[in-house]
């Protein structure tokens, strides 16, 4: 042990330099081992898609299209017609998110088939004629050459901003005269 203690290093005793490590050891730990704060985090995430109403038109139709709270409303539509309405679909998130629009038949005796963009263009330019057979729905983004349609159709609606989202709908000529209900999703 002497001849430890007189031992140098840098002309310092090694025996001091030895302690004084030792105490700064042990001074860090303890000093690491204890706890200045502890707090808790709370975050409160919001829904970042509001859905409203947009622009609804009966064409080629006496039809009435109405929207009350989550309900649209489509009366008065015969064999033959079609109607459309909008949804505008915002979002308060400083990103573009992506919303999916999904539309599902729930009830009715006429299976109603997702339609092609190309047929309603054409029978629009032709003022409505031919009457298709089936009866269709269309859910389109007006984004895009052509538009993206569908059924589930993903749009991406910008940071701050609005984006509509059309729903057609074709009764056909095979319609059977009943109430016909649709579900449509708005989901991220």
């Amino acid at each position: 042990m002497k001849k430890f203690l007189k031992k140098r290093w840098h002309h310092i005793p090694v025996g001091i330099v030895s302690a004084l490590l030792a105490l700064v050891l042990v001074a860090g730990g303890a000093f690491a081992a204890y706890v200045t704060w502890t707090g808790e985090v709370s975050v409160t995430v919001d829904e970042a898609f509001s859905v409203e109403p947009g622009l609804t038109a009966a064409i080629y139709t006496d039809a009435t299209v109405t929207w009350d709270g989550d309900t649209v409303t489509i009366t008065d539509m015969v064999a033959g017609e079609r109607a459309q309405f909008a949804i505008e679909i915002t979002s308060s998130s400083s990103a573009p998110l992506d919303a999916t629009v999904t539309m599902a038949q729930t009830s009715g005796d006429t299976t109603w088939v997702v339609g092609d963009f190309a047929d309603w263009q054409r029978i629009m330019l032709a003022g409505g004629l031919p009457v298709p057979t089936d009866s269709q729905f269309m859910v389109q983004s007006p984004v895009g050459s052509p538009p993206d349609v569908g059924n589930p159709v993903v749009v991406t609606i910008p940071g701050g901003g609005t984006q509509p989202v059309y729903i057609w709908m074709q009764a056909g000529s095979d319609v059977v005269p009943m109430v016909y209900t649709f579900s449509v999703t708005v989901a991220r």
